[in-house]
């Protein structure tokens, strides 16, 4: 049986799509207070209380609705004052009159209007003093709906699907069904708790995992986060191509211009091997510039399990290796030679 396998010029671009909004989830309040330096009764002294509000971003990638718009910030006194402000700014001063005991609510609200997070803190604030206190908020607690999308170059995978888990805060693990929506594109849907989650997912071809990734992302209460991840380096396995016989020929295409295909002109090709499953090449044959193919006999190789390699020589300069593995091979999803 004389076996040919050829390798084409075809280029493959994947596109990464990401969209995120970071989420404003940290909240620093620093407090001060002043006395009248010609009094020497605290008890007469006004206080004044400066409050700056730094926003900290946290990695996800939810939609818009979850982004803080405004933040209502109440200040509670013991004696049963209360103070409140709303500001969108990541600074807001505030004069208080009274030293004491201060319970302060922070409450963040969306575009809508809707409260999506809040989070509480106490101060006690006397004269001459200068405190930074950090409010940390949480989500308002309910459920959200989460939906991914996992994309992957049909062309580097022969029997493709996608296994995913997603894993909360406390580590446990919540199982994803991806459906293939069509070639290259898988998707997955799920209602959960609000919260952070790290989303793994597998890509598989037939049983053997080929890519992998693991994300963080976030779910909050009644809203809807959808993420669409790519799958970009596939550790291919390969096809193996039966090869019977005392002979087998490999071919390729010449190389071409990229903008108009046309076939350059080359000194001649010089073909490698290695052993399927291990990483050295190791140099094979020279072959004359008319040449695109080569036979390889039992007195090149003996019979066994080969991946294939070609390069193209112009004066003195060598090209890089155009594997059986590379997209542009055929098939794309990578082959290797079964020699029996």
């Amino acid at each position: 049986m004389r076996g040919v396998v050829e390798m084409t010029g075809r280029d493959i671009q994947v596109v990464r799509r990401i969209r995120g909004i970071p989420l404003l989830l940290g909240i620093a309040v620093l407090i001060s207070a002043c006395s009248n330096p010609y009094s020497m009764n605290e008890s007469q002294d006004d206080g004044k209380m400066t409050v700056s509000i730094e926003t900290s971003p946290r990695t996800a990638n939810p939609d818009s609705s979850i982004q803080i718009a405004l933040y209502r910030i109440t200040f509670t006194h013991t004696g049963g004052e209360e103070v409140v402000i709303e500001s969108g700014e990541a600074v807001v001063e505030i004069s208080l009159t009274i030293f004491g005991v201060w319970d302060i609510l922070v409450e963040g609200y969306n575009d809508e209007s809707r409260l999506v997070a809040s989070g509480t803190s106490t101060v006690d604030i006397q004269a001459d003093q200068n405190k930074s206190v950090s409010v940390n908020l949480s989500l308002i607690s309910g459920t959200g709906e989460a939906l991914f999308g996992l994309n992957f170059n049909p062309l580097q995978v022969n029997s493709a699907s996608v296994v995913g888990r997603l894993i909360d805060t406390e580590n446990q693990s919540i199982p994803l069904n991806f459906s293939l929506v069509e070639a290259g594109i898988a998707e997955s849907s799920i209602t959960v708790d609000e919260g952070f989650y790290t989303l793994e997912a597998q890509l598989l071809d037939g049983e053997t995992p080929v890519a992998g990734l693991a994300e963080l992302v976030l779910v909050y209460t009644g809203g809807t986060t959808e993420e669409i991840f790519v799958f970009e380096s596939v550790n291919k396995p390969g096809t193996p191509l039966s090869v019977s016989g005392d002979t087998f020929t490999v071919a390729w295409d010449p190389p071409s211009d990229p903008d108009t295909g046309i076939p350059l002109s080359v000194d001649g090709y010089r073909l490698y091997y290695r052993e399927h499953g291990s990483y050295q090449w190791t140099f094979l044959a020279e072959i004359d510039a008319e040449m695109n193919e080569y036979t390889v006999t039992s007195s090149d190789l003996p019979f066994g399990e080969y991946d294939l390699a070609v390069s193209s020589v112009v004066l003195d300069t060598e090209s890089d290796l155009h594997t059986s593995y590379d997209d542009t091979a055929e098939p794309s999803y990578g082959w290797y030679i079964s020699w029996n």
